[in-house]
């Protein structure tokens, strides 16, 4: 018997006149499960036959399933093909059988007696005259997977056929044929976009639809419902049957379907699946870049992007190495793993390991970009989940128009979501670029679309830009070099950390912005929340500039940022920089140094902090620094926030200086305003610059309002300073002030100042302000220590009253209960409430301890034993303990003492007889120790007395007691807790008591007893 199965019709036996099976196709799966002596199974019909005058076309039909056999029988023959199972004329055929412009993909696997791409065997009868005919048919199979003889497009020719225009490519195995490549079809195993057309350029396009030529295999015109069927990979590209990168060859034939077919697999999935375990070691193979970026926003028609969605699994792609200046031309200026993404694309759950990528060297009109992951990302795309170890990051050498490098991506442009992506260990370079962009995370990060960049880690990176001349930018963030929002929804930045990094700004520029998270930025609307900056080294580069204009801007957090004029708001919330080192740039015009943002305009600053960082500016002939802010033009809000650390202001030969405890240099224009309250410094600011004009002030250096601008556009109020002042140089117009160096049109009240030490050679140093014009001073107190003996400036109102704390404590009672906790003992300065104890403490200076109150212990003697310390009375601070042992004598060791506090009996702490130790917790009146129960020997249990005295003893649950008179009784527990005091008539008496030991005293005599 035989079985016929087939993914169409099972049996094809034309015996006259003519058939036809065309326009077909098949995608479902073919299985053989017979045990009959012969099978036959192929994607449209199990066998094909003519006999007799007969005439049968195959034409225009495709197959793209997987032909499996499952039978294990190894006498049984079983004939498996991609088109059909077998092919046979019989010996009376005189009409015609032909396979036409026809194509099967998928894969065979399974036992076979014969296996082939078209067809497992072609045969004929013994005087058959008509050979088949097979005529520009094409295979491309993921695998032969059988036991049996198999060939490319037969897996045996038991008959000529004439075969003309056929290729066949069973992927991995290129040497897969049965006879000659005349017979087999051409080994076409190695196609490239010249060849690919060769097997189907005589096709009618008026039955085929070619236009996905190259990635995709042709789809039959005009007919709905069919899949898109991938060249080369496994699967069908479908969220359920996802496209399979498994091999560091599927990675090379990706690239050349998106960069040489311009192919962008839109809305196609890929999932990562190595060969073997978890990695994909790409040690020793070729890698080009995914996608390929050739024009700007302008003409976005040239570029090659991916718009596929790549799901890593979690697996690792391992020792990728990308070299852009081996890579072919210069259509290769984006180099990464993908080159340039495009809208829709979308990469995530993908883990890179032993990463080393360089950029190519461009000319100085063209743009460079390098990254691990993504090279340009544009219009739309997704990365998250993505994960970097040991990344080795370097951009080119020639000087370009703009150079982006960051660890996930060169640059983001458009719009984008980017989260949960870490970079872990190793060096990232930036390039030598007119505009060099170089981040931890992004390059660049410039969106007109809302978009976010979220919950992303940088941890033990040493992140650098390079040396250009003094005609360029350079932006470098531990984050993103550079961060622009033009949309008119905000951009969140929000989650992310950057921890154990060393992050360095270009040298020998026009303009060096570096912050630990992001270097530059300007934008309409940002959501900066909860990110932190800890443990790292930020170093700012120097700039002098061309033509006399060089500005070096380094922030622990941010180097510059710049809301988009007053419509607009640049928000920052819960953004930290901990235990950092901030070094400030040298620069021919400006430099600015602070613990979070060094210079700009934003919208508002809440609830953040700068702590235990140490600051140190760089030099220039305009020097702002300041422990949160160096220098701003607008703040409309600056509240709960602190700083804490050590502030340093060097150079020589400076015109102007600010320097503050929170901002170097507040200086709001026409129309603009700053509101500065609830915050506090706790910092060491030593100034030793050199300058004409230099104002230090505990909180700000200088506080500047535009004259046109209403009162009140510039107040100050609710803050507090603590910490030291020292001025080490005289220069010739220096202004110190415990709140402000100088104030210009502030309105300052309600501030408290708290320092130790206040150092100034000057006379301009006062209390709370170094120099005042106009503005508003009222309710503001200080008490700086080594001025308490000083007399105050000439107006009280004008530099704050001399407050020295002696009866009233601090004056802050007016401050919101919700946002400080004061401290009930006044022993420490307010905390914030948002910081919860995440902030030191900051001792009132003026603070006394109050004499504590006392109690008298009192601890007696008792014959038979000895205390230490010995018997007497001792002095105890309130709430205080008074711990004792008490240690029976030799005689007396079958006492069981009890003891008795303010009469009350006290239990042991530990009892180890003869030694008990007690102890009297939390004392909090005069305390009486006294004791009792210590006698010699004495009879127990049932021990007899004479019959004139009272008897005790017991019987089952029960305590008996014979009395003479009338008589108290005490009962106690071994651990000295009294169960009973009762009086007891006289005669014979019986007392319910559970089973234990207990201590009975009666007319100051003492028993053991046991009831059973």
């Amino acid at each position: 018997m035989s079985s016929y199965i087939g993914g169409i019709i099972g049996t094809v036996n034309a015996g006259n006149g003519n058939s036809e099976i065309v326009r077909t196709y098949n995608t479902g799966v073919v299985t053989v499960k017979s045990q009959t002596s012969t099978n036959h199974a192929g994607g449209i019909a199990g066998t094909i036959g003519i006999q007799n005058t007969a005439e049968f076309l195959l034409k225009d039909c495709y197959n793209a399933s997987l032909i499996k056999s499952t039978i294990s029988v190894s006498n049984r023959d079983t004939y498996l093909g991609g088109l059909s199972g077998s092919i046979y004329t019989h010996q009376s055929a005189t009409g015609s059988l032909k396979l036409e412009n026809n194509y099967a993909s998928g894969k065979i696997e399974g036992f076979s007696t014969q296996a082939g791409g078209l067809t497992g065997q072609v045969y004929a009868g013994d005087l058959a005259t008509i050979r088949p005919q097979i005529i520009n048919c094409l295979v491309v199979l993921q695998s032969i997977e059988t036991q049996g003889a198999t060939g490319r497009l037969a897996g045996v020719f038991n008959q000529t056929c004439d075969l003309s225009g056929n290729y066949a490519c069973i992927l991995g195995e290129a040497g897969l044929q049965t006879q000659a490549d005349s017979e087999s079809g051409a080994d076409w195993t190695a196609p490239t976009p010249t060849s690919w057309t060769a097997p189907v350029n005589s096709w009618s396009q008026t039955s085929w639809n070619l236009s996905g030529q190259g990635a995709y295999l042709p789809q039959i015109k005009d007919l709905p419902g069919q899949p898109r069927i991938s060249f080369s990979f496994r699967g069908e590209g479908t969220e359920r049957d996802p496209y399979l990168i498994r091999t560091a060859e599927d990675l090379q034939v990706l690239a050349t379907h998106v960069n040489e077919w311009s192919t962008p697999y839109e809305e196609t999935y890929f999932n990562l699946t190595p060969q073997t375990g978890n990695e994909l070691d790409l040690d020793g193979f070729q890698i080009y870049p995914i996608g390929v970026f050739i024009s700007s926003m302008s003409n976005e028609t040239e570029n090659k992007p991916f718009r596929g969605i790549f799901d890593g699994q979690d697996k690792t792609i391992k020792n990728l190495t990308i070299h852009g200046n081996q890579l072919p031309d210069d259509r290769f200026r984006s180099v990464a793993l993908f080159g340039l993404l495009g809208e829709g694309a979308i990469i995530q759950n993908l883990h890179l390991d032993q990463i080393h990528i360089t950029a190519r060297d461009v000319h100085y009109t063209d743009k460079s970009y390098a990254a691990a992951f993504v090279g340009n990302a544009r219009n739309g795309v997704t990365i998250t989940n993505c994960h970097i170890s040991q990344l080795m990051l370097t951009g080119g050498e020639n000087q370009s128009v703009e150079s982006c490098v960051g660890g996930i991506a060169g640059a983001i442009n458009t719009q984008a979501t980017l989260q949960g992506c870490t970079v872990n260990g190793g060096t990232i370079t930036g390039g030598n670029g007119k505009s060099s962009r170089v981040g931890g995370i992004t390059g660049s990060f410039v969106v007109s679309e809302p978009s976010s960049l979220a919950n992303c880690n940088v941890t033990g990176m040493e992140i650098s830009n390079a040396l250009y001349d003094s005609d360029s930018d350079s932006d470098t963030g531990g984050l993103s070099g550079i961060l622009n929002n033009f949309a008119d929804q905000p951009v969140y930045i929000q989650g992310n950390q950057i921890t154990a990094c060393t992050i360095t700004g270009g040298n020998g520029t026009a303009t060096s912005r570096t912050g630990g998270l992001i270097g530059d930025s300007f934008a309409n609307l940002i959501a900066l929340e909860n990110c932190l900056v800890t443990h790292s080294s930020v170093t700012g580069g120097d700039a002098p500039g061309p033509d006399g204009d060089g500005e070096s801007v380094t922030g622990g957090l941010i180097g510059y940022l710049l809301s988009n004029g007053n419509d607009t708001y640049v928000r920052a919330v819960n953004v930290n920089c901990i235990n950092t080192t901030i070094q400030g740039g040298d620069a021919y015009e400006y430099t600015y140094s602070a613990g979070l943002i060094a210079a700009g305009r934003l919208t508002s600053l809440t609830q953040s902090c700068a702590k235990e960082v140490n600051i140190t500016s760089g030099n220039a002939p305009v020097s702002c620094t300041g422990g949160l802010i160096g220098h701003t033009s607008q703040v409309r809000e600056l509240s709960e926030c602190f700083a804490t650390g050590s502030i340093t202001t060097t150079g020589t030969d400076q015109e102007i200086v600010y320097t503050g405890g929170l901002i170097g240099n507040v200086q709001i224009g026409e129309n603009e305003q700053a509101v500065i309250r609830d915050n506090y410094a706790y910092v060491t600011l030593l100034s030793g610059a050199e300058s004409n004009t230099h104002a230090v002030g505990g909180l700000a250096g200088r506080v500047w309002s535009h004259a046109s601008n209403p009162a009140g556009h510039l107040k100050i109020s609710h803050n507090y300073v603590a910490g030291e002042i020292k001025e080490k140089n005289s220069p010739t117009n220096i202004l110190t002030g415990g709140i402000t160096g100088n104030s210009v049109r502030a309105h300052i009240e309600n501030n408290l100042v708290m320092l130790r030490l206040f150092e100034s050679a000057n006379a301009s140093s006062y209390r709370i302000a170094g120099s005042r014009t106009e503005g508003v001073f009222q309710h503001n107190y200080a008490y700086i220590a080594d001025m308490a003996q000083q007399p105050l400036a000439a107006h009280d109102n004008q530099h704050g009253a001399d407050w020295n704390g002696s009866t009233s404590g601090l004056p802050v009672s007016n401050w919101v209960k919700t946002i400080w906790n004061t401290d009930p003992a006044n022993q420490y300065m307010p905390h914030l409430k948002c910081f919860a104890d995440n902030q030191p403490a900051i001792p009132n200076l003026l603070y006394v301890a109050p004499e504590p109150t006392t109690y008298l212990v009192y601890l007696s003697s008792v014959e038979g034993a000895i205390t230490h310390p010995a018997t007497g009375s001792y002095v105890v601070a309130e709430g205080d303990s008074f711990t004792f042992t008490l240690t029976l004598l030799e005689e007396y060791t079958d006492s069981y003492p009890i003891v008795r506090v303010n009469g009350a009996i006290q239990t042991a702490d530990t009892e180890a007889p003869p030694v008990y130790t007690y102890t009297i917790r939390n004392i909090q009146q005069d305390t009486y120790i006294t004791m009792e129960g210590i006698t010699p020997e004495i009879p127990t249990s049932t021990d007899s007395l004479p019959e004139s005295e009272n008897r005790i003893y017991t019987q089952p649950g029960h305590l008996m007691v014979e009395l003479i008179s009338p008589s108290y009784l005490r009962i106690y527990t071994f651990n000295g807790t009294q169960v009973m005091y009762r009086q007891v008539p006289s005669g014979t008496t019986s007392i319910p008591l559970a089973k234990g030991s207990y201590i009975i005293s009666i007319n100051h005599e003492i028993y053991k007893v046991i009831v059973h």
